[in-house]
């Protein structure tokens, strides 16, 4: 693979005249600009990012090498009911556990009585006392 002119991987130089960064080209000249990097995500997408400072861009060009984000495509927050969630465990177990008969009594008593709550309303912290009867 061909090293960037930059000297690092998926980072690169784009001249602008408004730039916020001066690079240096010899002979006492400059030149205003910006240092970008670009990744690919797992979707296959290619992504392109503002960075500034080169070091700095040689630091998120390899934490997004690492990571690969994709900007587009983010996880869409879910938010069940506590009932739905166990009457979902009741079902999903019904034939395989041989305590399911006591999951069921004491599913069927918090489904009663944690009618309104979500599982994204319930702290960590809070989860003992809102499945406590």
């Amino acid at each position: 693979m061909k090293l960037a002119r930059s000297g690092s991987r998926g980072v690169f130089w784009r001249a602008n005249g408004r730039g916020t960064q001066d690079k240096r080209l010899g002979q006492g000249l400059r030149e205003r600009g910006d240092w970008w990097i670009r990744w690919s995500c797992p979707h296959g997408h290619l992504h392109r990012k503002l960075i500034g400072p080169k070091s700095l861009a040689q630091q998120e060009a390899g934490r997004h090498r690492v990571e690969r984000p994709c900007p587009t495509q983010r996880p869409k927050a879910m938010s069940y009911l506590l009932a739905d969630v166990i009457r979902e465990h009741l079902l999903s177990v019904q034939d395989h556990k041989r305590s399911y008969k006591d999951d069921k009594r004491y599913g069927v008593g918090r489904r009663g009585s944690k009618v309104g709550y979500s599982t994204k309303s319930l702290q960590p912290n809070s989860r003992r006392s809102a499945l406590s009867v």
